[in-house]
Formats: structure tokens, sequence, C-alpha cells
């Protein structure tokens, strides 16, 4: 073989090697589309794995300690599962096609990691070792903490998964590193810690199906109306196909149907109050996000079949053409006022009665308004019942 067919033959070896070496990632590349949700699709979901916004206090099987002796304790399977319910509720009205699962492994984390921030009374990802620790609790509980979504100050881990999908306060908003974490495409195991008021939402996994998307939303598409609040940041996390550096220019648009209000959102928006906001970060979970916040001035900016329309210009994608992303969010009441039975029939009494309620769905608030004589509204009260 002459020098020529040698080079000629190394040169064919070379592309051969880099096709082999490379190639694998996509032939074997198991990656799935995001999916849009229709306003049935979302509220038949909630019915078959339901949760409360407010679910009270957390449960134990066996209570933890904050003190020498430490003990992680554990929460009690069902309000586990609901914690589960709801994550896997929001990764579903994002468009998520499959779950996450709770893990033993995960849950020890979260759980070991609050019990070492109740004894510290700190939060922090990386707390200091307390003197009478045992060295083996506190490697678990480190590992929880550095590896989880921390919450102080919540009733219960429900409130926690909530706040962090609203990441508004202002050590958050910047990044709503929480939410991409919550929403973080690879995200297949999961874990919960509740101890003394701090929650843990154990996060950094990897064990999860990758999704293709083109970007992802928060309000998504169609939204509970349920989880919106005046001060929510939105957030959209572009896709593979954007470059990353063109977000610094996004010019956002975001126009509201009921009364054709516009806000628009770019580099240096000067807002007329503290509510507004925007900012791009090129970090978290997901990458490429674009955050943007309205300066509301009114007691209800959301209201139940609102309508947003939301464009985006100014990006480009990674070929360096210019790109355009438009999209409509649309809110809804995920659960109707549901009526509400009693076993005792309508009356006047005196002193006292007892009342048995009855309602057909999964979780309710139960408003009870009392009358007297004079039909008077003399007390208020609310209940959580389970059905």
């Amino acid at each position: 073989m002459n020098l020529k067919k040698l080079k000629a033959a190394l040169s064919i070896l070379s592309v051969l090697i880099f096709m082999v070496v490379s190639t694998p990632v996509s032939m074997a590349d198991d990656r799935v589309p995001l999916e849009d949700r229709t306003i049935e699709e979302i509220i038949e979901k909630y019915h078959e794995a339901p949760f409360r916004f407010d679910s009270g206090y957390v449960e134990y099987d066996i209570r933890p300690s904050k003190e020498y002796p430490y003990s992680a304790g554990k929460i009690k399977d069902e309000y586990l599962q609901e914690a589960l319910n709801l994550v896997n509720f929001i990764r579903y009205i994002a468009g998520y096609p499959y779950e996450v699962t709770l893990d033993e492994k995960c849950i020890n984390y979260a759980q070991h990691g609050v019990v070492l921030l109740a004894a510290i009374d700190q939060i922090t990802h990386y707390p200091e070792k307390p003197d009478d620790m045992p060295e083996e609790f506190y490697n678990i509980a480190s590992k929880g903490t550095a590896s989880s979504n921390l919450g102080k100050g919540h009733s219960n881990i429900i409130q926690s998964i909530l706040s962090c999908m609203r990441d508004a306060d202002s050590s958050n908003i910047a990044k709503v590193g929480h939410r991409q974490w919550l929403l973080s495409r690879t995200l297949g195991k999961i874990g919960f810690g509740y101890c003394n008021g701090y929650s843990s939402t154990y996060v950094f996994d990897n064990s999860g199906k990758s999704v293709i998307y083109d970007f992802i939303a928060w309000p998504a598409k169609n939204m509970p109306i349920e989880f919106m609040v005046s001060y929510l940041p939105w957030s959209v996390n572009l896709g593979a196909a954007y470059d990353a550096n063109s977000i610094d220019n996004a010019v956002v648009t975001l126009t509201r149907r009921r009364d054709n209000k516009v806000w628009q959102f770019k580099k240096d928006s000067v807002f007329k109050n503290d509510n507004g906001y925007f900012g791009v970060y090129n970090g978290g979970a997901l990458g490429k996000c674009i955050i943007f916040c309205p300066d509301f001035d009114e007691e209800k900016p959301y209201l139940e079949n609102d309508i947003f329309d939301v464009n985006i210009s100014g990006i480009t994608r990674t070929d360096g053409t210019e790109a355009e992303i438009n999209y409509t969010v649309r809110l809804f009441m995920l659960y109707d006022p549901y009526k509400v039975k009693t076993g005792t029939e309508e009356g006047t009494y005196i002193n006292e009665v007892e009342v048995s309620f009855f309602c057909h769905f999964p979780y309710v608030n139960i408003h009870i308004q009392l009358m007297d004589q004079s039909r008077r509204f003399t007390a208020t009260d609310m209940i959580n019942r389970l059905k």
C-alpha cells in the first residue's frame, strides 16, 4: 500500500471510528416528546390521583427527633403519596408523558436532611455537623440537604412544593431554580422529608426518560387557576434548538384577551410597581430560562376562563436564524363548588346540634355558616374532610 492510499485508509478509518463512537447517542435515543394536555385530561388526572392544596399537618408513623439521640422518623405512606401526586400532577400539566416514583433512598436522604436542619435551626444546603450528631447520620443528612429543594416555615410538604413552584421571592425569582428542578426533564425518582417546619424534596435524580421539547412553560398552556397568584413569575425554558446566548435579547409580549391589556418585557424594562419583573438565566435543571412577571395593580388579575397570549421574539436558533415563539395560556378552575349533603334537616336548634357532612369529591373544604334567630351570621368555620 503506497503512502497516498495509506492516508486515505487512515482517513476513512478515522471517520468510521468517529461515527461508531458518536452515533450510539442518537441510535439509542429513548427521549420522548412533551404532550399537550387538554383541560378535560387535566381534570381527569386530578381525580385519578388527588391531593389537597392544604393538607394540614404532616402525619408520622414514627416521629423524628432533632435532638440526641437523633432519629429520622417515618412519614406516613399515604402522606408521601399525596405529595407525589402533586408533583406528578404539576409535571402532567407541563406535558411530561411519564410519572416520577417514590424512592426509599431519596426519602431517607430527605428526611435525615430536615432533621439536621431542625437541629441547627437554619436553612442551608451545606449545614455543619452538630457536635453530638453521629457521623453516619450526618453523612446521610448532608447528602439530603445538598440534593434537595429546601423550605422553612411551611405547615406541610404540599405547601412547600407549591412554594417551590412559585419561586417568587427576591432570592429565587431570578433563577426559579426550585421550579426548574421539579420540572427537570430527567427526574425519575423523588423523596420528601419534614421536621419542625423544615421541608425537603429530593430532586437530584437523572433516572427518568429525557424529553424532547421546543419549550417548557409555566404557567402551562392549560392551567388550573388554583396555582395562580398575582405575584407568580412566568417562565419559559427553551429547548435544544435555541441558542442559549440569544435569550439576553428576548422580548416577551403578554396579552390578556379579557381586556386586551398588554405587558412587554425586555432587558432594562421599567415597571410601575414591585410586582413587575424580567430576567433570563442560563443555569438550573433546564437552562435557557426566560422569566417575567406582570406589574399587576389589581386585586384579582387572574380570573377563571382568562386567556393570555404569549409572544417571544429576539431569540435565535443554534444555526443563527431568527426565531419566534407563540403560545396561549387558558385558565380554568380545577374543581367547581360541589354540593355538600348533610344528615341533619334544616331547622332551628337550641344550644347544640351534631351534623354530619357528605361530599363525592376527593378532597373538600366545607364552609359552615351559622345564624342566630334573627338570621344574622354569628360564626363561620371551615373544615377539611376526606370524602
